[in-house]
């Protein structure tokens, strides 16, 4: 819901806006899955796999057979994404997107023969909490990223409603149209550049990339 009035805020629900601000992509918004939150949400249909470039560009792949940068050795992350409503946030339809193992937790305690799946017309809804354990390095507490912790519960199942059902048909921007891949020959002149990168340049396929680029 767009903010038209002004008004106290508590700082949590500053956050939020702020995120939102930079996350929305061609009309979906993009639901962060952050530290410190507990994120209450209902999954929608199904997860829509892809492939993601973070290094040495940042692009989602057309495919081995299309795609120079993979052929090179630079294997994309498989990462999934799927319509959610968020619980927190008036029940706003976004959209998730995460590596497979979180999937996995939604997949787990379903029965398999749950029609339509975590993201059916009868499904639950789920908690989900992101923790970043703490190492000392170089005499720091920082993050150990690379071992990220997904909490998952499942809670109470829901039918969808009919106010919910409206809002998935007026989606404008399915998840294969707003995670559609790069075009092989953008991929192609990515990676020419990304070879010669100079200190302080921007990663082909990043924001500043792009700002530079047009």
């Amino acid at each position: 819901m767009e903010v038209t009035t002004s008004g106290f805020v508590d700082w949590a629900e500053l956050h939020r806006a702020r995120s939102r601000h930079h996350s929305v992509t061609g009309g979906l918004e993009h639901l962060h899955l952050e530290e410190g939150w507990s994120h209450q949400i209902r999954l929608v249909g199904h997860p829509f796999r892809f492939f993601r470039h973070y290094l040495p560009i940042m692009a989602i792949s057309p495919g081995l057979d299309h795609d120079v940068c993979w052929q090179a050795g630079h294997r994309p992350r498989e990462r999934y994404a799927v319509l959610a409503f968020d619980r927190q946030d008036d029940n706003w339809l976004k959209y998730v997107e995460d590596g497979g193992p979180l999937f996995d937790r939604f997949m787990g305690p379903c029965p398999s023969t749950m029609d339509g799946g975590p993201g059916g017309k009868v499904a639950p809804d789920w908690l989900v909490r992101i923790v970043y354990p703490r190492v000392i390095r170089n005499g720091c507490l920082v993050k150990a990223y690379r071992h990220r912790e997904v909490v998952v519960e499942k809670l109470s199942e829901t039918t969808l409603t009919v106010e919910e059902q409206e809002r998935i048909s007026s989606n404008p921007v399915p998840l294969d149209r707003l995670l559609a891949p790069t075009p092989p020959e953008l991929i192609a002149r990515m990676f020419e550049e990304a070879k010669s990168l100079g200190p302080g340049e921007p990663m082909p396929g990043s924001r500043a990339w792009w700002q530079k680029n047009g």
